[in-house]
C-alpha cells in the first residue's frame, strides 16, 4: 500500500474522533476520496435495504459539474432496479464495478439521470443500524478499475464502517 494511501485511511479513522458534527466530518472524507480516486462524485446512500420504501443519500461530494441525488430529490423511492441493486450489492463480498470492461453495464437510469460513466460500490456494516452504500462515480469519462483501487476501496469502506460507529452512534 503506497503512503497516500495510508494517509487516506488514517484521515479517514481519524474522523470518527474529531468532530462533533457526524456530517462535516463524513462530508470531510468524501471530499478527501473525491480528490484521491479523481472521481466525480462521492457518496453513501442510506439504507442499503430492499425491503426500505425510501432511500436517501445524507452524505455526498461532487464536482461543481457533476451534481448528485440532494439536487433531484433528497429521498427517492425505492423501484424495482434498487431492490435489484440493493440485493446484488448485499450479497457481494467485494466492491462492485460497473461500466466498460467491469463485473457489469451501468444501468441506463444511472447513465440518465446522473451521467454515470463508471462506478465503484459497496456496502458497509456499522456495528449498529442498517447498512449503507458508498460509492464512487466517474462522470466525464469511462474509468478501468485496476486491482490496487479495488482493494483500496475496500479498505475503505471498512475503515467508514469504523467512522459511521464512532459519529453517529456514540
Amino acid at each position: 500500500m503506497t503512503k497516500n494511501n495510508e494517509q487516506l485511511l488514517s484521515f479517514v479513522s481519524q474522523q470518527g474522533l474529531d468532530k462533533d458534527s457526524h456530517n462535516q466530518a463524513l462530508s470531510m472524507v468524501l471530499d478527501k476520496v473525491l480528490d484521491i480516486f479523481n472521481c466525480d462524485r462521492a457518496w453513501c446512500l442510506f439504507p442499503c435495504d430492499p425491503e426500505a420504501d425510501y432511500w436517501g443519500v445524507p452524505i455526498e461530494s461532487t464536482r461543481y459539474s457533476w451534481p448528485g441525488v440532494k439536487n433531484v430529490e433528497l429521498d427517492m423511492p425505492t423501484v424495482e432496479s434498487d431492490i435489484e441493486t440493493f440485493n446484488l450489492h448485499l450479497n457481494a463480498n467485494r466492491p462492485i464495478t460497473l461500466g466498460i470492461n467491469c463485473d457489469f453495464p451501468v444501468p441506463e437510469y444511472l447513465t440518465k439521470v446522473f451521467s454515470v460513466k463508471s462506478q465503484i460500490a459497496s456496502v458497509i456494516y456499522p456495528k449498529q443500524g442498517k447498512p449503507w452504500m458508498f460509492g464512487l462515480h466517474f462522470c466525464e469519462d469511462h474509468h478501468d478499475f485496476i486491482d490496487s483501487e479495488i482493494e483500496l476501496f475496500d479498505l475503505l469502506g471498512k475503515e467508514l464502517a469504523k467512522t459511521f460507529d464512532n459519529l453517529i452512534f456514540k
